[in-house]
C-alpha cells in the first residue's frame, strides 16, 4: 500500500473513530493550558515549581522513549551502524540540557520527592546514553543487559515522578480516540 493511499484511507476513517464534537476535530490542546495550574488552589510555590519542572519532566520521557526505541533498534538488528543514527546524538544533545534546567527549579518541601525522582531519571538516562555510546566501540554482539536494565530504573522514577495535579503523566489521552466516547 503506497503512502498516499494508506494516508487517505487513516482520513477516511477517522469520523467512524472520532464522533462529530471531539475535539481532536477542532485546535490542538496546547499542553500546558491543559491543566489549569494558574486557577488551581496550590500554593504560588508548588504552582512555579509545577511549570517549569513539567519541561523537565517532558523531556525525560521524550527521552526514555528515544532511548528505548534505539535499544530495541539495536537488538533486533544486532548491527552497530543503529549507534550511528541521529537519534543517539539528538539524545545526547536533550540530555545535555536538562541539568540547567534541573538547577533553576525552586523545589518546595513537599515535592522534594518528586525532584529527586527527576534527577534520578535524568542520572540513569545519561547511564544507558553513556552504555550505548560505548557500545559503538566494542567488538562482537552488543550487550544491552546493563541499558536495559538502566533504562527501567530511569522509568521507574520517571513513573514516580509523575503527578496528575502537575500536569506530569506518562500518557496523554486528551486527543486520543476514546477521549470523545466514539
Amino acid at each position: 500500500m503506497s503512502h498516499s493511499v494508506l494516508s487517505s484511507t487513516i482520513l477516511d476513517s477517522a469520523d467512524r473513530i472520532h464522533s462529530s464534537n471531539c475535539a481532536s476535530w477542532g485546535t490542538a490542546v496546547v499542553y500546558e493550558d491543559a491543566v489549569q495550574l494558574e486557577t488551581s488552589e496550590l500554593s504560588a510555590e508548588v504552582i512555579s515549581y509545577g511549570l517549569a519542572a513539567r519541561r523537565v519532566y517532558s523531556d525525560l520521557r521524550r527521552l526514555v522513549g528515544q532511548v528505548a526505541g534505539l535499544l530495541i533498534l539495536v537488538q533486533t538488528s544486532q548491527k552497530r551502524e543503529a549507534l550511528d543514527l541521529p537519534i543517539l546524538a539528538g539524545a545526547k544533545a536533550l540530555w545535555g540540557e536538562i541539568p540547567d534546567r534541573l538547577k533553576v527549579l525552586r523545589v518546595p518541601g513537599s515535592l522534594d520527592l518528586n525532584f529527586y525522582h527527576l534527577k534520578s531519571s535524568y542520572e540513569w538516562i545519561g547511564t544507558c546514553i553513556l552504555a550505548l555510546s560505548d557500545l559503538a566501540n566494542i567488538e562482537g554482539a552488543p550487550d544491552l543487559t546493563v541499558a536495559l536494565g538502566n533504562l527501567a530504573k530511569a522509568y521507574r522514577h520517571l513513573q514516580s515522578a509523575s503527578s496528575d495535579r502537575l500536569g506530569m503523566t506518562m500518557v496523554d489521552f486528551r486527543q486520543s480516540c476514546c477521549n470523545c466516547g466514539g
